[in-house]
């Protein structure tokens, strides 16, 4: 089958070559080892000549295989040609393409006897391995006739590598190549200007007709700033463009667009967009952020650099991002103001990943449908273009003026509320207004010995100097990029000299510190591991402090005389160490850091050895986001808060929060980074975002109402607009001081303010209100045309004592004298003063004017009221019930029932009885026993003898009040019982054995006669149950016939051994040991014993 590619004619193709070369096209041929260079290129021819005889330059070829060069009859042109015979070869050369677009390889080949599976294939590569197949050939292209190939070749970077690669079975089979040539179109040498002009009037076409774009996913339009514009829903419309070579800008360029933002992206909302799938390595962009900020970036394939600044939502804003390739400064602007610019070695890159879904896009990523990424946009896109060109300052702002019609920046007004005397509330101004001197990104301050400010411009490579007192610029005392100097961070004077750290070149320069020339790198670059120096601190000991960020993290020292390294005073991440970026000696002569990286978010406090103490401002207390600026004050560590765009106050000596010296954004600030106070005790702060120092003072013993005056957008011409105070339930002259004037914003502006001093008076009422109001607007409209400001009273409502008068208490008349002592306790105390008097009363009667009070209370129920006065004459009360009963009578207890033996049969007994008397209320005042009418005794334990026979004896207890209880028992004392008693006869010791050994032996009897006596007289007992305890062991058994019981130690015991009877017991006989037992009683335990 025929290739479907179109025949060239040799001479057509001449001609058009040499057409192309005067078009800006540029086309090498080789020919006969001459290198005839239509324009200065790489293109090339295969014939040449040597020695008369003409072959193809085999050596500016690599082959491999049956290829061969030969002489022919027919080549498509000259004497000789390539060819590609039987089995398997190839011929590879290589081309540089560098700055060539639309590359194209044209070429003559023939074929010979092409069948079966035989095949030809024409290939290309960027790197010489991975191959893309551009043209094949196959069985049925082979006419034996030459023909001419012009092929696209895709983008494979600055080296096109060349292949034809043949496979052939036949040996008639022949592959011829001829004239072979690569072409292209310049890169933008010289620029063109205005490269696409995207106007969205109902299309997508390019006005240049370069870059035609297709809209997707239901992208419509609606009205722009100029005509009709691009209308994105920011949910996946988009435009999408191809890579072409006019939009590959590697050096200069300026995209500018009319833009209504309609709400912020989750992510990124694309605006212009040129890149692939890859992350980070888009050559170009221009998009809204989720943080609410327009940004314009730029990368090459290792690096990006970037600009953003605050986007206005619902509004048309005129943006302009531009490169300069001479001097690689970027800028952005906003309705034709320069709102943020730097500089950088970044440039786009040019060539996409083919892989990666190469492409361009407005209002959303440019690679389509099958890219796993959506940026879309929310709003509409109107005018937008690209240069390849930077335009202009003047440029940007006549684009601006030629299409802003009557569109005008929008002002508002915001609502505030200030406590009544509250002092701290600041009072504030531009002390250097935006950009004054060309200030951009100040950073580091410093009072210099003349008693100037000196500013670090970090974005102009640059120190400035203004007055001390106005704040008016003299000059630029070091100039840009003096010594080196790139990007200054902080700056110091330090013996007469001006040191300032180069975060770009890793080192600290010195200069002279009256005239500003450099003297020398007083730190050299990268001196002990310095990186991304920021902070500089002199020590007492005139050592040189500096913070050194990037990877390092750490605090280094060096020798204030030499600049020779010292050591690492504070180690690498050492407490939590993250991106230091102040540093500063505290009163307590410890050396305190700020740490604003998110994973530190913290102030710590290091000893002046550099050891770590504690983190003395805790991470993100009190709101704190990104600390830099560090400074003492009355008491006070004062942080500059950057990422949330406030100054706060922490207590010097514990690190606790104590409130917000400067509020969030109050007068504009934007991520502040240096503190300074000045000669009047005002606090200077750096606003590194509006290019700005920014002055914030005490009006003593004035509240001021800071209402801030907004502008939607910056206006590129001053904006005035007027302002006055009305009464709302405040009155002026009683609770504020009236206020008219004008707010001026200065081109760029967007913030004013407006303060109204409110009189602080003493009297107690609730908050009040007044009103102020904008009118008269010059070059702006009005939105938002009055705020109410909220005068919050000062003087807190007393508060009352809070008292007790105590539990409620009950009592009884225990003496029934009709009356009882009390003693009551009551607290009091006063939160915001003190207690000035205490009273106790009952109704109207006066108990006592003391807390504790002790008084006689009559019988009944008493309510008792305790009363506190503050200081301010304030009285809170509390009561308490007091109840005392009547005397309430005793108790009496005469114990249990007796009954006893009249053991000598004499005719009575004596017992012992034992009472007990209590009274709930009182005491016990007396006891007495009796019988019938007669008094036993008065005591509560008595021994009376009483006969045999049955008695009732009572107990009667009198109480302290004269009440009184009884209590009976009844005593019986019984006849004896006429039993026998049971005594120790005897305990005696016998030896046995030849006296070796001993054992007790006891003997039993009886009274046998009844006399009362232990004799021999008596019977012996048998049968007795006895238990004994001889030499520690204890015996139990029974006597025999002759009462007698012999213990069975049969073992030696020794002089001195005790024995005693421990128990008898027989039925009808008692046992009183000692009554008649006849053995002593040596322990005194009352039973009787003996001892060998």
């Amino acid at each position: 089958m025929r290739n479907p590619l179109r025949n060239l004619k040799k001479d057509r193709r001449r001609q058009q070559l040499r057409s192309k070369a005067r078009r800006g096209l540029r086309v090498e041929t080789l020919e006969a080892r001459r290198l005839l260079a239509v324009v200065a290129a790489d293109g090339f021819e295969t014939a040449n000549f040597s020695g008369g005889s003409e072959q193809w330059a085999v050596g500016s070829w690599d082959s491999s295989g049956d290829a061969t060069i030969r002489s022919d009859t027919s080549p498509a042109s000259g004497s000789y040609h390539a060819r590609l015979r039987r089995s398997s070869g190839d011929l590879q050369r290589t081309v540089d393409v560098t700055d060539l677009s639309d590359v194209r390889l044209q070429f003559s080949t023939k074929l010979i006897s092409f069948e079966g599976s035989d095949r030809a294939d024409v290939m290309v590569s960027g790197d010489g391995t991975n191959w893309t197949t551009i043209q094949s050939f196959f069985d049925g292209d082979d006419d034996g006739q030459y023909h001419d190939y012009d092929l696209a070749v895709p983008d494979v970077g600055n080296t096109l590598h060349i292949r034809f690669d043949a496979g052939m079975s036949g040996s008639g089979d022949y592959w011829y190549i001829d004239n072979v040539q690569v072409e292209g179109t310049l890169a933008n040498t010289e620029p063109v200007g205005l490269i696409s002009h995207w106007t969205a009037e109902n299309t997508a076409l390019d006005a240049e007709g370069r870059n035609n774009g297709l809209t997707v996913n239901g992208t419509s339009y609606a009205a722009g700033q100029v005509g009709q514009g691009f209308l994105f829903d920011g949910v996946d419309d988009g435009i999408l463009l191809e890579d072409s070579s006019s939009l590959k800008l590697t050096r200069s360029l300026t995209i500018e667009a009319w833009v209504r933002a309609d709400s912020l992206p989750s992510q990124h909302g694309m605006i212009l967009f040129r890149g692939d799938d890859r992350g980070g390595v888009d050559p170009y962009q221009l998009y809204v952020n989720s943080d609410g900020t327009i940004r314009f970036g730029i990368s090459d394939e290792n690096a990006g650099a970037g600009l953003k600044t605050d986007m206005p939502l619902g509004e048309f804003v005129y943006l302009a991002g531009t490169l300069d390739d001479a001097t690689g400064e970027m800028s952005l602007y906003l309705n034709g103001v320069l709102m943020s610019k730097g500089q950088t070695d970044v440039r786009p890159f040019r060539n996409l990943d083919p892989s990666q879904n190469p492409g361009l896009g407005i209002g959303n990523h440019g690679g389509g449908s099958t890219s796993p990424h959506n940026f879309p946009f929310h709003g509409v896109i109107d005018e937008l273009k690209i240069h390849d060109v930077a335009l202009t300052s003047t440029e940007v702002l006549a684009n601006f003026t030629t299409n802003k019609g009557s569109l005008t920046p929008k002002l508002s007004i915001d609502d505030v509320s200030v406590q009544e005397g509250e002092s701290t509330h600041p009072v504030f101004d531009a002390f250097v207004d935006v950009n004054q001197g060309g200030l951009w990104s100040p950073r580091g301050m410093a009072f210099g010995p003349d008693g100037n400010l000196y500013v670090s411009s970090s974005d102009t490579d640059s120190v400035l100097r203004y007055d001390g007192t106005t704040g008016t610029f003299i000059d630029e005392f070091v100039a840009a990029g003096s010594g080196g100097l790139d990007y200054p961070r902080d700056l110091t004077f330090h013996d007469g000299h001006l040191f300032v750290s180069s975060d770009l070149t890793n080192s600290v320069l010195r200069y002279d510190g009256a005239t500003g020339a450099f003297l020398s790198e007083f730190i050299t670059s990268g001196s002990g591991g310095l990186e991304k120096p920021r902070g500089l601190l002199f020590g007492s000991n005139s050592d040189l402090y500096v913070a050194s960020g990037g990877d390092d993290d750490a605090i280094l020292r060096y020798d204030a005389t030499t600049g020779a390294f010292l050591n690492e005073f504070i180690s690498s991440g050492d407490g939590g160490l993250n991106n230091p970026t102040r540093m500063v000696f505290g009163p307590d002569g410890n050396f305190y850091v700020s740490s604003p990286n998110v994973a530190s978010n913290s102030v710590l406090r290091y000893d002046t050895s550099g050891n770590f103490i504690d983190t003395f401002v805790s991470p993100g207390s009190a709101g704190l986001d990104g600390p830099t600026g560090l400074l003492f004050r009355d008491g006070l560590l004062l942080v500059a808060s950057n990422r949330t765009n406030s100054v706060l106050a922490f207590a010097q000596t514990s690190g606790e929060f104590v409130g917000e010296i400067v509020a969030a954004s109050v007068g504009g600030l934007r991520n502040p980074n240096s503190l300074l106070i000045d000669a009047n005790g005002d606090l200077l702060v750096s606003s590194v975002t509006t290019n700005q120092v920014l002055r914030y003072g005490q009006a003593v013993g004035v509240a001021k109402a800071a209402f801030v005056v907004r502008l939607s957008s910056p206006s590129p011409e001053s904006i005035v607009v007027q302002f006055s105070t009305t009464d709302g339930t405040a009155t002026e002259g009683d609770d504020y001081t009236s206020a008219s004037g004008t707010v001026v914003f200065d081109p760029g502006m967007t913030t004013g303010t407006v303060a109204v001093s409110v009189i602080d008076d003493s009297e107690l009422e609730s908050d009040e209100t007044f009103i102020v109001s904008l009118s008269n607007a010059v070059g702006a409209t009005i939105a938002d045309a009055s705020a109410v400001g909220t005068i919050v009273d000062d003087e807190v409502p007393n508060m009352l004592p809070v008292v007790d008068a105590g539990a409620n208490q009950t009592l009884s008349d225990g003496d029934a004298s009709g009356v009882e002592l009390v003693t009551l306790v009551g607290t009091a105390s006063d939160s915001d003063g003190s207690v000035a008097s205490v009273q106790w009363t009952e109704g109207s009667t006066v108990l006592g004017n003391a807390t504790t009070l002790t008084t006689s209370l009559t019988v009944g129920v008493h309510t008792l009221t305790f009363t506190a006065i503050d200081n301010e004459g304030a009285s809170s009360s509390d009561t308490v019930v007091v109840t005392v009963n009547p005397n309430q009578g005793p108790s009496a207890n005469a114990g249990s029932n007796i009954t006893v033996s009249d053991a000598d049969d004499n005719g009575s007994e004596m017992v012992t009885l034992t009472g007990a008397g209590s009274d709930t209320d009182g005491t016990i005042a007396s006891y007495e026993w009796s019988e019938g009418s007669t008094v036993l005794g008065t005591s509560s334990s008595i021994s009376p003898v009483l006969n045999v026979g049955s008695h009732v004896l009572t107990l009667t207890v009198t109480d302290n009040g004269g009440a009184t209880s009884s209590d009976s028992v009844v005593v019986t004392v019984e006849q004896p019982s006429n039993v026998t008693a049971l005594y120790v006869y005897d305990i005696r010791f016998e030896s046995y054995r030849s006296g070796r050994y001993h054992r007790a032996v006891f003997e039993i009897r009886s009274d046998s006669n009844s006399d009362g006596q232990g004799s021999s007289a008596d019977a012996v007992a048998s049968g007795v149950a006895i238990t004994v305890q001889f030499d520690g062991r204890t015996y139990s058994g029974t006597t025999d016939s002759n009462g007698v019981f012999v213990t069975s130690w049969r073992k030696n015991v020794s002089s001195g051994t005790y024995a005693e009877v421990v128990d008898l017991a027989l039925t009808d006989f008692t046992w009183d040991p000692l009554a008649l037992d006849l053995e002593d009683d040596s322990d005194g335990d009352g039973l009787p014993d003996a001892t060998l």
